[in-house]
Protein backbone atom coordinates (compact mmCIF):
# COMPACT_ATOMS: atom_id res chain seq x y z
CA UNK A 1 0.00 0.00 0.00
CA UNK A 2 1.33 3.47 -1.34
CA UNK A 3 0.19 6.04 1.56
CA UNK A 4 0.70 9.42 0.90
CA UNK A 5 -0.48 11.87 3.22
CA UNK A 6 -2.25 15.60 2.70
CA UNK A 7 0.05 18.38 3.68
CA UNK A 8 0.12 19.22 7.25
CA UNK A 9 0.65 22.61 8.48
CA UNK A 10 2.81 23.41 11.17
CA UNK A 11 2.66 24.25 14.64
CA UNK A 12 3.40 27.84 16.38
CA UNK A 13 6.48 26.79 18.07
CA UNK A 14 6.32 27.21 21.34
CA UNK A 15 9.11 29.17 23.62
CA UNK A 16 9.86 27.97 27.09
CA UNK A 17 8.38 26.15 28.89
CA UNK A 18 4.43 24.94 27.62
CA UNK A 19 1.34 26.61 29.66
CA UNK A 20 -1.96 26.15 29.33
CA UNK A 21 -2.32 28.80 26.70
CA UNK A 22 0.55 27.84 24.25
CA UNK A 23 -0.56 24.12 24.71
CA UNK A 24 -4.08 24.89 23.28
CA UNK A 25 -3.11 26.38 20.47
CA UNK A 26 -0.93 23.77 19.90
CA UNK A 27 -3.49 21.45 20.36
CA UNK A 28 -6.22 23.29 18.37
CA UNK A 29 -3.66 23.52 15.43
CA UNK A 30 -2.26 19.61 15.69
CA UNK A 31 -6.10 18.26 15.58
CA UNK A 32 -6.98 20.45 12.73
CA UNK A 33 -3.83 18.47 10.80
CA UNK A 34 -5.39 15.55 12.00
CA UNK A 35 -8.81 15.82 10.67
CA UNK A 36 -7.14 16.68 6.93
CA UNK A 37 -6.05 13.00 7.18
CA UNK A 38 -9.39 10.72 6.10
CA UNK A 39 -10.13 8.18 8.02
CA UNK A 40 -12.84 5.47 6.59
CA UNK A 41 -14.26 5.19 10.36
CA UNK A 42 -14.16 8.87 11.18
CA UNK A 43 -15.81 11.33 9.07
CA UNK A 44 -13.31 13.78 11.34
CA UNK A 45 -10.58 11.73 9.22
CA UNK A 46 -7.86 11.09 12.08
CA UNK A 47 -9.02 13.49 15.03
CA UNK A 48 -9.80 10.75 17.06
CA UNK A 49 -5.64 10.55 17.06
CA UNK A 50 -5.53 13.28 19.62
CA UNK A 51 -8.73 12.08 22.29
CA UNK A 52 -9.11 10.94 25.57
CA UNK A 53 -11.03 7.44 25.64
CA UNK A 54 -13.70 10.01 27.35
CA UNK A 55 -13.55 12.54 24.48
CA UNK A 56 -13.87 9.37 21.82
CA UNK A 57 -17.02 8.23 24.13
CA UNK A 58 -18.46 11.77 24.36
CA UNK A 59 -18.39 12.23 20.66
CA UNK A 60 -19.76 8.55 19.80
CA UNK A 61 -22.23 7.64 23.04
CA UNK A 62 -24.45 5.55 21.15
CA UNK A 63 -23.33 1.96 22.35
CA UNK A 64 -25.28 0.11 19.78
CA UNK A 65 -22.66 2.71 17.11
CA UNK A 66 -19.48 2.81 19.11
CA UNK A 67 -16.28 4.04 17.48
CA UNK A 68 -14.39 1.81 15.79
CA UNK A 69 -10.93 2.30 15.89
CA UNK A 70 -8.86 0.77 13.33
CA UNK A 71 -6.14 -2.30 14.42
CA UNK A 72 -4.16 -4.76 13.09
CA UNK A 73 -6.26 -7.32 11.41
CA UNK A 74 -5.33 -11.50 11.81
CA UNK A 75 -3.26 -13.55 9.11
CA UNK A 76 -6.14 -14.84 6.78
CA UNK A 77 -5.35 -18.34 5.76
CA UNK A 78 -5.17 -19.49 2.32
CA UNK A 79 -8.32 -21.45 2.48
CA UNK A 80 -11.49 -21.77 5.12
CA UNK A 81 -13.44 -25.11 4.81
CA UNK A 82 -17.00 -24.46 3.94
CA UNK A 83 -16.61 -21.08 2.36
CA UNK A 84 -17.45 -20.10 -1.30
CA UNK A 85 -15.11 -18.52 -3.88
CA UNK A 86 -17.60 -15.62 -3.38
CA UNK A 87 -17.07 -15.61 0.16
CA UNK A 88 -13.38 -16.07 0.38
CA UNK A 89 -13.05 -12.77 -1.91
CA UNK A 90 -15.29 -10.89 0.23
CA UNK A 91 -13.48 -12.31 3.31
CA UNK A 92 -9.89 -11.11 1.92
CA UNK A 93 -11.38 -7.28 0.50
CA UNK A 94 -12.39 -6.92 4.01
CA UNK A 95 -9.11 -7.85 5.24
CA UNK A 96 -7.21 -5.58 2.98
CA UNK A 97 -9.56 -2.74 3.79
CA UNK A 98 -8.82 -3.34 7.41
CA UNK A 99 -4.95 -3.63 6.66
CA UNK A 100 -4.87 -0.66 4.86
CA UNK A 101 -6.74 1.30 7.29
CA UNK A 102 -4.73 0.15 9.96
CA UNK A 103 -1.14 1.13 8.26
CA UNK A 104 -2.26 4.27 7.31
CA UNK A 105 -3.00 5.01 10.98
CA UNK A 106 0.55 4.16 12.14
CA UNK A 107 1.63 6.41 9.22
CA UNK A 108 -0.91 9.46 10.32
CA UNK A 109 0.11 9.43 14.09
CA UNK A 110 3.70 9.46 12.93
CA UNK A 111 3.13 12.62 11.13
CA UNK A 112 1.27 14.34 13.87
CA UNK A 113 3.67 13.00 16.58
CA UNK A 114 6.92 14.52 14.40
CA UNK A 115 4.42 17.82 13.66
CA UNK A 116 3.83 18.27 17.58
CA UNK A 117 7.65 17.64 18.60
CA UNK A 118 9.12 20.05 16.37
CA UNK A 119 6.88 22.68 18.31
CA UNK A 120 8.56 22.34 21.47
CA UNK A 121 11.87 22.14 23.54
CA UNK A 122 12.34 18.49 23.88
CA UNK A 123 13.51 19.62 27.47
CA UNK A 124 9.85 19.59 28.44
CA UNK A 125 9.28 15.85 26.98
CA UNK A 126 12.66 14.65 27.17
CA UNK A 127 11.36 12.17 30.57
CA UNK A 128 9.39 10.19 27.71
CA UNK A 129 12.55 9.38 26.40
CA UNK A 130 13.68 5.56 25.64
CA UNK A 131 17.31 5.13 25.18
CA UNK A 132 16.82 2.20 22.99
CA UNK A 133 13.85 3.89 20.87
CA UNK A 134 13.59 7.26 21.46
CA UNK A 135 10.11 8.09 21.24
CA UNK A 136 9.64 5.73 18.12
CA UNK A 137 6.93 3.74 20.22
CA UNK A 138 5.13 6.60 21.98
CA UNK A 139 1.46 8.09 20.62
CA UNK A 140 0.62 11.61 19.66
CA UNK A 141 -1.96 10.98 22.30
CA UNK A 142 0.92 9.78 25.11
CA UNK A 143 2.94 13.09 24.38
CA UNK A 144 -0.21 15.60 24.30
CA UNK A 145 -1.46 14.03 27.57
CA UNK A 146 1.94 14.01 29.43
CA UNK A 147 2.66 17.89 28.23
CA UNK A 148 -1.33 18.33 29.51
CA UNK A 149 -0.76 16.92 32.57
CA UNK A 150 2.45 18.54 33.87
CA UNK A 151 2.20 21.86 31.81
CA UNK A 152 -1.27 22.09 30.98
CA UNK A 153 -2.35 24.06 34.92
CA UNK A 154 -4.01 27.61 33.75
CA UNK A 155 -1.75 30.24 35.89
CA UNK A 156 -3.13 33.23 38.27
CA UNK A 157 -1.34 35.54 35.69
CA UNK A 158 -3.66 33.83 32.25
CA UNK A 159 -6.80 34.17 34.07
CA UNK A 160 -5.73 38.23 34.85
CA UNK A 161 -5.17 38.33 31.50
CA UNK A 162 -7.79 36.72 29.63
CA UNK A 163 -10.21 38.93 32.04
CA UNK A 164 -8.71 42.12 30.66
CA UNK A 165 -8.98 40.88 26.87
CA UNK A 166 -12.83 41.65 27.02
CA UNK A 167 -11.71 45.45 26.84
CA UNK A 168 -9.72 45.07 24.18
CA UNK A 169 -9.83 48.03 21.49
CA UNK A 170 -12.00 47.05 18.58
CA UNK A 171 -12.19 49.20 15.34
CA UNK A 172 -14.90 50.21 13.50
CA UNK A 173 -13.17 48.89 10.10
CA UNK A 174 -13.89 45.39 11.35
CA UNK A 175 -16.83 43.30 11.59
CA UNK A 176 -18.30 43.48 14.64
CA UNK A 177 -18.72 39.96 14.81
CA UNK A 178 -14.61 39.91 15.88
CA UNK A 179 -15.88 41.27 19.53
CA UNK A 180 -18.68 38.42 19.39
CA UNK A 181 -16.11 35.99 18.59
CA UNK A 182 -13.13 37.11 21.23
CA UNK A 183 -16.16 37.09 24.30
CA UNK A 184 -16.40 33.52 23.16
CA UNK A 185 -13.31 32.22 23.28
CA UNK A 186 -12.73 34.09 26.35
CA UNK A 187 -15.42 32.38 28.33
CA UNK A 188 -14.29 28.79 26.82
CA UNK A 189 -10.91 29.75 28.28
CA UNK A 190 -12.53 30.95 31.74
CA UNK A 191 -14.56 27.73 31.86
CA UNK A 192 -11.44 25.15 31.38
CA UNK A 193 -9.82 27.30 34.17
CA UNK A 194 -12.33 26.89 36.71
CA UNK A 195 -12.98 30.48 36.93
CA UNK A 196 -16.01 31.69 34.20
CA UNK A 197 -16.86 35.23 34.21
CA UNK A 198 -20.00 36.48 35.67
CA UNK A 199 -22.26 37.59 32.73
CA UNK A 200 -22.85 40.89 34.25
CA UNK A 201 -18.79 41.69 34.16
CA UNK A 202 -18.84 40.75 30.22
CA UNK A 203 -22.05 42.96 29.89
CA UNK A 204 -20.02 45.95 31.23
CA UNK A 205 -16.84 45.20 29.79
CA UNK A 206 -18.33 44.90 26.27
CA UNK A 207 -20.10 47.96 26.94
CA UNK A 208 -17.13 49.86 27.15
CA UNK A 209 -15.45 48.69 24.41
CA UNK A 210 -18.46 49.57 22.56
CA UNK A 211 -18.02 53.31 23.54
CA UNK A 212 -14.90 53.54 23.33
CA UNK A 213 -14.89 52.96 19.89
CA UNK A 214 -16.84 56.15 19.51
CA UNK A 215 -19.31 54.95 17.08
CA UNK A 216 -22.35 54.01 19.46
CA UNK A 217 -22.95 57.36 21.62
CA UNK A 218 -26.99 57.42 20.63
CA UNK A 219 -27.19 53.97 20.71
CA UNK A 220 -25.73 53.43 24.10
CA UNK A 221 -27.36 55.86 25.60
CA UNK A 222 -30.44 54.59 24.47
CA UNK A 223 -29.84 51.23 25.70
CA UNK A 224 -29.11 52.16 29.36
CA UNK A 225 -32.42 54.33 29.03
CA UNK A 226 -34.82 51.64 27.74
CA UNK A 227 -33.15 48.06 28.48
CA UNK A 228 -34.36 47.05 31.54
CA UNK A 229 -32.13 45.21 33.59
CA UNK A 230 -33.71 41.44 32.84
CA UNK A 231 -33.46 42.16 29.57
CA UNK A 232 -29.69 42.74 29.98
CA UNK A 233 -28.03 39.64 28.33
CA UNK A 234 -24.88 39.18 26.27
CA UNK A 235 -27.77 37.91 23.43
CA UNK A 236 -29.72 40.35 23.32
CA UNK A 237 -26.84 42.91 23.79
CA UNK A 238 -25.27 41.42 20.57
CA UNK A 239 -28.87 41.13 18.64
CA UNK A 240 -29.46 45.02 19.70
CA UNK A 241 -25.68 46.16 18.45
CA UNK A 242 -26.02 43.80 15.34
CA UNK A 243 -28.75 46.02 14.17
CA UNK A 244 -26.93 49.30 15.33
CA UNK A 245 -23.89 48.58 13.09
CA UNK A 246 -26.05 47.88 10.29
CA UNK A 247 -27.57 51.13 10.22
CA UNK A 248 -24.33 52.68 10.88
CA UNK A 249 -22.51 50.72 7.85
CA UNK A 250 -25.59 51.90 5.55
CA UNK A 251 -25.54 55.61 6.98
CA UNK A 252 -22.12 55.71 5.90
CA UNK A 253 -22.37 54.31 2.84
CA UNK A 254 -24.96 56.19 1.98
CA UNK A 255 -22.56 59.42 2.70
CA UNK A 256 -20.06 58.25 0.73
CA UNK A 257 -22.57 58.05 -2.33
CA UNK A 258 -23.70 61.06 -1.39
CA UNK A 259 -19.93 62.45 -1.62
CA UNK A 260 -19.52 61.15 -4.91
CA UNK A 261 -22.59 62.61 -6.21
CA UNK A 262 -21.87 65.79 -5.23
CA UNK A 263 -18.45 65.24 -7.25
CA UNK A 264 -20.04 64.11 -10.18
CA UNK A 265 -22.58 67.43 -9.95
CA UNK A 266 -19.49 69.73 -9.74
CA UNK A 267 -17.38 67.75 -12.99
CA UNK A 268 -20.63 67.83 -15.00
CA UNK A 269 -20.89 71.46 -14.13
CA UNK A 270 -17.57 72.17 -15.19
CA UNK A 271 -17.33 70.15 -18.57
CA UNK A 272 -20.80 72.52 -19.47
CA UNK A 273 -19.35 75.88 -18.48
CA UNK A 274 -15.95 74.72 -21.31
CA UNK A 275 -18.67 73.54 -23.91
CA UNK A 276 -20.24 76.43 -23.54
CA UNK A 277 -16.64 78.62 -23.97
CA UNK A 278 -15.76 76.35 -26.92
CA UNK A 279 -19.15 77.09 -28.61
CA UNK A 280 -18.73 80.84 -28.46
CA UNK A 281 -14.86 80.91 -29.45
CA UNK A 282 -15.96 78.76 -32.53
CA UNK A 283 -19.25 80.81 -33.39
CA UNK A 284 -16.75 84.41 -33.23
CA UNK A 285 -14.59 82.44 -35.15
CA UNK A 286 -17.07 82.16 -38.39
CA UNK A 287 -18.80 85.38 -37.67
CA UNK A 288 -15.06 87.20 -38.14
CA UNK A 289 -15.42 88.66 -34.86
CA UNK A 290 -13.33 88.45 -31.57
CA UNK A 291 -13.99 85.70 -29.51
CA UNK A 292 -16.01 87.12 -26.71
CA UNK A 293 -14.01 84.33 -24.19
CA UNK A 294 -11.42 82.39 -23.78
CA UNK A 295 -11.39 79.10 -23.36
CA UNK A 296 -9.73 78.24 -20.06
CA UNK A 297 -10.29 74.90 -18.56
CA UNK A 298 -10.48 74.68 -15.14
CA UNK A 299 -8.05 72.33 -13.40
CA UNK A 300 -9.76 68.70 -13.29
CA UNK A 301 -11.37 67.55 -10.63
CA UNK A 302 -9.84 64.64 -8.56
CA UNK A 303 -12.46 61.90 -8.79
CA UNK A 304 -13.30 60.20 -5.13
CA UNK A 305 -11.50 57.83 -3.77
CA UNK A 306 -14.42 54.83 -3.29
CA UNK A 307 -13.91 54.38 0.43
CA UNK A 308 -13.11 57.32 2.35
CA UNK A 309 -13.31 60.30 0.14
CA UNK A 310 -11.64 63.14 0.74
CA UNK A 311 -12.94 66.45 -1.30
CA UNK A 312 -10.27 68.18 -3.45
CA UNK A 313 -10.60 71.38 -1.42
CA UNK A 314 -12.76 70.54 1.76
CA UNK A 315 -14.41 73.48 3.52
CA UNK A 316 -13.00 74.87 6.18
CA UNK A 317 -14.69 75.95 9.50
CA UNK A 318 -14.09 79.15 11.37
CA UNK A 319 -10.69 79.05 13.48
CA UNK A 320 -12.78 78.74 16.72
CA UNK A 321 -15.42 76.57 15.03
CA UNK A 322 -13.39 72.84 14.96
CA UNK A 323 -16.40 70.47 16.07
CA UNK A 324 -18.76 68.91 12.94
CA UNK A 325 -21.76 67.54 12.67
CA UNK A 326 -22.89 65.97 9.24
CA UNK A 327 -26.58 67.29 9.71
CA UNK A 328 -26.51 70.47 11.66
CA UNK A 329 -22.74 71.60 10.52
CA UNK A 330 -20.16 73.28 12.08
CA UNK A 331 -19.93 74.81 15.35
CA UNK A 332 -17.96 75.54 18.98
CA UNK A 333 -19.67 72.60 21.50
CA UNK A 334 -17.08 69.55 21.66
CA UNK A 335 -19.95 67.61 23.00
CA UNK A 336 -21.98 68.35 19.88
CA UNK A 337 -20.10 66.17 16.69
CA UNK A 338 -21.12 63.83 14.14
CA UNK A 339 -20.75 60.81 16.13
CA UNK A 340 -23.15 62.14 19.51
CA UNK A 341 -25.85 64.16 17.67
CA UNK A 342 -29.03 63.60 19.64
CA UNK A 343 -30.88 64.48 16.95
CA UNK A 344 -29.43 63.29 13.48
CA UNK A 345 -31.11 63.30 10.25
CA UNK A 346 -31.94 60.81 7.92
CA UNK A 347 -28.89 60.08 6.28
CA UNK A 348 -26.65 61.29 8.97
CA UNK A 349 -23.17 60.00 8.75
CA UNK A 350 -21.46 59.35 12.10
CA UNK A 351 -18.15 59.08 11.53
CA UNK A 352 -18.15 63.14 9.29
CA UNK A 353 -15.57 65.24 10.63
CA UNK A 354 -14.82 68.77 10.23
CA UNK A 355 -11.52 67.88 7.51
CA UNK A 356 -14.01 65.17 5.84
CA UNK A 357 -17.70 66.28 5.79
CA UNK A 358 -18.87 63.52 3.96
CA UNK A 359 -21.19 65.69 2.01
CA UNK A 360 -22.96 66.72 5.08
CA UNK A 361 -23.87 70.09 6.03
CA UNK A 362 -21.53 73.05 5.32
CA UNK A 363 -23.13 75.53 7.47
CA UNK A 364 -22.53 76.46 11.43
CA UNK A 365 -24.56 76.32 14.23
CA UNK A 366 -25.18 78.95 16.85
CA UNK A 367 -23.63 79.21 20.45
CA UNK A 368 -26.89 78.07 21.14
CA UNK A 369 -27.81 75.69 18.32
CA UNK A 370 -31.58 74.01 19.59
CA UNK A 371 -30.97 71.05 17.32
CA UNK A 372 -29.03 69.07 20.02
CA UNK A 373 -30.81 70.08 23.66
CA UNK A 374 -27.81 68.98 25.18
CA UNK A 375 -24.94 70.72 23.55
Amino acid sequence: MNITLPTLDPLTIIEGKPTYSTLTIASAQLRANARKIPARSDDNGHDFLCMTDAEILERFPDPAAPFDRPTRPEELGLQVAGLTQNQLTERNRIHKEKSDDFKLMLVADTALKTCLLAALNEDYYSVLRNRRTIYANLTTLQILTHLTTAYGRVSNQERKDNVLRLLTPWDPNDPIERIWSRITDINDFAEDAGTPIPPEQQIHDTLLVLNNSGVFAADLAAYDRDVDEVDRTMENLQARFNKANDKRLEHRTAGQAGYQDHANLAQTAELTRLRRQLQQAMAAIRDGTPAPTRVTPATPTTPAPAITPTPAAAPTASPRARHYCHTHGFGLNYRHTSATCQNPGPNHVSTATADNTMGGTLTEMSPRNPANPRS
